[in-house]
C-alpha cells in the first residue's frame, strides 16, 4: 500500500500475483502501490545497519561467500540483497546491537512467510526504494540468483556478531530463529528423520547417560533408538546394553515396551536420538563440574607442595573445559603462594596444568607424546610440534618396536612396525586438526572436532628460580635501551605497557598495532629479536612488509606477534588498498586465511603486530585512523647513530648478549610489570606527536597546501566549509605546486574527508566545481546521500567568506 512496507489485505503470504489480478488491482485503485516479493522461495537478506563502512562490509561477505546479487536500498546506509533457496526457510535474525551513537543494528534474513519491498516509495525518506550497482530484479531472473542455505545464514549471522563486537556495540538483545535442522535441544523437531549419526559414535553418547532415573526417562530413550533405527534389532540391543546398568535390569520389561514404540498412524512426532544427545551433553556437563569442583577442593586444602602436586597429577589428565581449567589454575596459584611463600606467575601456572591426554599404561616413552591427526594423515608430537608421515615415523621410532626375537634373528624391521603399535596397541589419540592456540591445552575440543595445540611452549625460557645480581644488570641494560631509542618516559612506557601486554596474555592482541619509525642501525629492530627470546622464537615472526601485499595470508597466523620490516606503504601504488587489507589483521577476533593451494578459512587472530620502518611518511594514515600507536625514535641520522656507536663500540653486542645469556630473567621483568593506569589494550591507539607528523608527512602535497591554506584562512575560496577546487588547482599551479590528474585529486579530496557539493558556473565563468568538509551547511541530500547542489547558498558562502577576509585585511 502508499506509505506501507507490508501488503494491504490478510492471506498475502498465499498469494500468487496473475496477469487478470494485477490488472483488477490497477482498476481498482491500487496503481500507485508498490512491488513486493515473498520470500518464501526467494529469501532476502536485510542488512538492518546505520553504519556505514560495517553495512558495506556485511554486503562484501554476501558477495564473496554466496555470490553477486542486486542491492536494495530504501534508507541509506540500510541494504536488502535477494537470493533464491532450494527449500524455504524460516525467518533468521542475529542478536541487536547498539552502536556509539545509540542505534540498533541487526540482520534479518526473510524467509517462508514475509516479503519485501521491490518498488515503492519509503515510507520515511519519502523517497522512492532504488537499486544499486547497475541492477535491479528486473534485469535478474529469479533462477540466476545465488542460493542461499541455512549453513550460510549461519556463517552469516557469526559474521555480523563477531564484527559488532569488534566495532565495540553493545549487545541488546539475543537473536532467533535458529536453524531447526541443528537443534540439539528440542527432541520433537519438525524433520522427524533419523539423525546423521555413526553407530559407534551413538553407542558413545548413549554410554554415558546414567540409567537410573525414573520410568518415563528410561522410556524415552528407548522410543529414541526405536526411530532411529526404525525398530531394527540394533537399536534393541543398544537399549538393552544402555539398561543393563540399572539396578533394577529386568530383559522382560524391554521385550514388552519395544514394539510398542511405533507411532505409525499416531499424529505426533517421534522423539528422535537428538534427545539422546541432549541427555549425553547435560550428564556430561555434570560430571564435568563435579571434577571441576573436587580438584579446586584439593588445592584449596593443600598443605605441603606434595599434596599440591598430587592434585597437579589429577588436573593435567582431568577433562574440563578451558573456562574450568582457567579457574581451577586461580584456585592452584593461590595454593602455591600460600604454601611456599613466594609469588607465581599465572602464565607459569597455567602450563603446569595443561592438559596431558591417557595413553594406555603399557605406551612406552617413545610413544607418550604422539598423536595421530586424521585429518591430515600425520602423526603430531605434543611436546616438540614436529609433524610426521607415517613413513617418517616408522623411520624414527622402528627400531624402538624391535623385539628381543627380531634382535637375536638379525632381523632390520620390526614384526610390527612403530605405526600399527602406536595406532592400534598402545592406542595413541586420534584428533581432526590441528591449531595454534595459546592459553589452551595441548588437547582441546571445540563444537568442530578435537584439536592438537600447537603452541610451541617448549621453546619459551624459563623463570629462574633466583633472583642474581647479573639478572638486574641485563634488566636495567634492557631498560636503557628502550630510554635510548624513547628518551621521553610517556611514549617509553607506552612501548613497554603494549610489549608487555601480549608476554602477559599470550594469543591475546592489543586493539592496535606499534609504528616504531628511526634512523637504520638504531637498534629498534632488537625489539623484535628480544620478544623472540622471551616467548620462544615460533611464537614470534619476522615479516618483510612486502609480504602484506601478497595475495596469500597464512603469515597472519600461528603467532603471538608479528614484527614486520621494511614498512614504506607511502611508495605503493596501491598504498590505500593495502592499508585497507591489513586492517581486519590488526584489530578483528577472528580473520580469514587463505593459504596458497589451499581454501580460505577462518581462524582466530592471535597475532599482535609492531611496524619497523626508517621513513616519517611510511604509511598513509589519516586524522581517522586510530589503529596505529605511532613512534619516532630519537635517532634520525645516520651520522648521529654512527657517532653514538663510535662512541659506544660495545653498546650493541652487550644489548644482545642480554637476550642470548638471560632470555628468563627478561622474561620475568615483562610478567611482574606492572600496566600504566592509562593503557587500554581493547581501546584504540593513544595519540603522539608523532601521528600528527606522520599524517602530514604522508599526505600528498597538494593536501598539504590545501591544509595550509584553509589554516591561514586567507583565500576566500579555500575553506573547509566551501573549497573551490577549480580555482584552487589553478591557484597552485601558478605557485609551482604540482596538481594530479583529476581522478586522483578527487580521490585525495574524499581521502582527507572532503565531499563533492557539485558544479556551479560563477559570475558567468566556466564551471567551478565545490567540494566541503560540513556538508550539513547544504540543507538536503539526494537518495544517494550526497549534498543537494544550492547555487544560492554557494553564492552566499562565498560572499560571506569574501567579506570576512577583507575585513581582515
Amino acid at each position: 500500500m502508499i506509505g506501507s512496507k507490508s501488503p494491504g489485505f490478510s492471506g498475502w503470504q498465499n498469494s500468487k500475483a496473475t496477469s487478470d489480478q494485477l490488472r483488477e488491482w490497477i482498476e481498482n485503485g491500487h496503481k500507485w502501490s508498490g512491488v513486493g516479493i515473498l520470500t518464501r522461495d526467494h529469501p532476502a537478506i536485510d542488512i538492518d545497519v546505520l553504519d556505514e563502512d560495517a553495512a558495506k562490509k556485511i554486503e562484501n561477505w554476501c558477495t564473496e561467500n554466496i555470490g553477486f546479487t542486486p542491492v536494495r536500498i530504501g534508507r541509506a546506509p540500510k541494504r536488502l540483497l535477494p537470493f533464491r533457496c532450494d527449500e524455504p526457510m524460516r525467518k533468521r535474525a542475529s542478536s541487536k546491537y547498539e552502536d556509539e551513537w545509540g542505534q540498533t543494528n541487526r540482520i534479518e534474513v526473510l524467509g517462508d512467510g514475509q516479503q519485501y519491498v521491490a518498488f515503492h516509495t519509503h515510507p520515511e525518506t519519502g523517497k522512492p526504494y532504488r537499486w544499486v550497482g547497475g541492477e535491479s530484479l528486473l534485469d535478474v531472473p529469479a533462477h540466476e540468483l545465488p542460493t542461499l542455505t541455512p549453513d550460510l545464514v549461519d556463517d552469516l549471522i557469526e559474521f555480523f556478531e563477531g564484527l559488532a563486537s569488534s566495532e565495540g556495540w553493545e549487545l541488546v538483545a539475543n537473536g532467533h530463529g535458529k536453524a531447526a535442522a541443528i537443534d540439539p535441544d528440542n527432541p520433537f523437531v519438525e524433520d522427524s528423520r533419523p539423525i546423521d549419526i555413526q553407530d559407534a559414535d551413538l553407542r558413545r553418547h548413549l554410554m554415558v547417560i546414567p540409567c537410573n532415573q525414573e520410568y518415563d526417562y528410561w522410556v524415552r530413550v528407548g522410543m529414541a533408538l526405536y526411530h532411529q533405527y526404525n525398530g531394527d534389532e540394533l537399536g534393541f540391543e543398544l537399549w538393552n546394553e544402555w539398561s543393563e546398568t540399572a539396578e533394577n535390569y529386568e530383559r522382560e520389561a524391554l521385550d514388552k515396551r519395544w514394539e510398542k514404540f511405533r507411532i505409525d498412524g499416531k499424529q505426533r512426532a517421534p522423539i528422535t536420538a537428538r534427545y539422546i544427545l541432549r541427555l549425553a551433553q547435560e550428564a556430561a556437563e555434570e560430571a564435568e563440574t563435579k571434577l571441576s569442583m573436587e580438584l579446586n577442593h584439593a588445592f584449596l586444602v593443600a598443605k605441603n607442595m606434595s599434596e599440591w602436586e598430587r592434585a597437579k597429577k589429577q588436573a593435567r589428565t582431568a577433562e574440563i573445559n578451558i573456562l574450568a581449567r582457567s579457574g581451577l589454575a586461580n584456585t592452584a596459584k593461590a595454593a602455591w603462594e600460600r604454601i611456599t611463600g613466594k609469588k607465581v606467575p599465572l602464565v607459569d601456572v597455567k602450563k603446569a596444568l595443561s592438559y596431558v591426554p591417557k595413553i594406555g599404561e603399557l605406551a612406552p616413552e617413545w610413544c607418550r607424546p604422539w598423536v595421530y591427526n586424521v585429518g591430515l594423515d600425520r602423526f603430531f608430537n605434543l611436546e616438540t610440534k614436529l609433524s610426521a608421515t607415517q613413513q617418517g615415523f616408522n623411520a624414527m621410532h622402528d627400531r624402538h618396536a624391535l623385539t628381543k626375537s627380531d634382535i637375536l634373528n638379525n632381523r632390520a624391521m620390526p614384526s610390527q612396525n612403530a605405526s600399527s603399535l602406536a595406532l592400534n596397541l598402545y592406542r595413541i589419540e586420534n584428533i581432526d586438526g590441528q591449531r595454534y592456540e595459546p592459553g589452551r591445552d595441548r588437547i582441546f575440543s571445540t563444537v568442530e572436532g578435537r584439536y592438537a595445540n600447537t603452541y610451541p611452549e617448549h621453546e619459551i625460557p624459563k623463570i629462574p628460580k633466583d633472583h642474581l645480581p647479573a639478572h638486574s644488570v641485563a634488566v636495567r641494560i634492557i631498560e636503557t635501551h628502550f630510554a635510548h631509542l624513547l628518551p621521553d618516559p610517556t611514549e617509553r612506557l607506552m612501548l613497554i605497557d603494549w610489549l608487555a601486554y601480549i608476554v602477559q596474555n599470550p594469543g591475546e592482541r592489543p586493539n592496535y598495532a606499534i609504528l616504531l619509525q628511526g634512523t637504520p642501525g638504531d637498534g629498534k629492530t632488537f625489539l623484535a629479536e628480544m620478544m623472540r627470546a622471551t616467548m620462544g622464537p615460533s611464537n614470534v615472526s619476522m615479516l618483510n612488509a612486502h609480504i602484506l601485499q601478497s595475495e596469500f595470508t597464512d603469515w597472519a597466523e600461528g603467532q603471538c606477534l608479528a614484527a614486520v620490516e621494511e614498512v614504506r606503504l607511502i611508495a605503493d601504488r596501491n598504498k590505500y588498498e593495502t592499508l585497507n587489507r591489513i586492517k581486519p589483521f590488526i584489530t578483528n577476533s577472528v580473520i580469514e586465511v587463505h593459504p596458497k593451494g589451499q581454501a580460505v578459512r577462518n581462524v582466530r587472530n592471535t597475532t599482535a603486530y609492531i611496524l619497523f620502518t626508517n621513513y616519517k611518511d611510511a604509511i598513509p594514515i589519516d586524522d581517522h585512523d586510530r589503529r596505529y600507536l605511532v613512534l619516532f625514535s630519537q635517532w634520525q641520522s645516520r651520522q648521529a647513530i654512527d657517532r653514538f656507536t663510535r662512541e659506544n663500540p660495545n653498546y650493541f653486542s652487550t644489548l644482545y648478549s642480554q637476550i642470548e645469556e638471560y632470555p628468563g630473567a627478561i622474561r620475568r621483568w615483562f610478567l611482574e610489570h606492572e600496566f600504566s593506569p592509562k593503557f587500554n589494550p581493547k581501546g584504540t591507539a593513544p595519540i603522539t606527536g608523532a601521528r600528527g607528523q606522520m599524517i602530514r608527512n604522508a599526505m600528498p602535497e597538494c593536501i598539504q597546501w590545501i591544509e595550509d591554506a584553509i589554516a591561514e584562512n586567507r583565500i576566500a575560496e579555500i575553506s573547509s566549509q566551501l573549497l573551490d577546487i577549480t580555482f584552487t588547482v589553478d591557484y597552485m599551479a601558478a605557485v609551482g605546486i604540482e596538481v594530479p590528474p583529476p581522478k586522483t585529486l578527487s580521490m585525495h579530496l574524499q581521502r582527507y574527508g572532503f565531499e563533492l557539493v557539485g558544479r556551479f558556473q560563477i559570475n558567468n565563468e566556466r564551471e567551478h566545481r565545490m567540494w566541503t568538509r560540513e556538508p550539513d551547511v547544504f540543507n538536503e541530500r539526494d537518495d544517494y546521500g550526497n549534498p543537494i547542489p544550492n547555487k544560492t547558498i554557494v553564492r552566499k558562502l562565498l560572499e560571506q567568506r569574501r567579506s570576512e577576509i577583507d575585513d581582515d585585511l
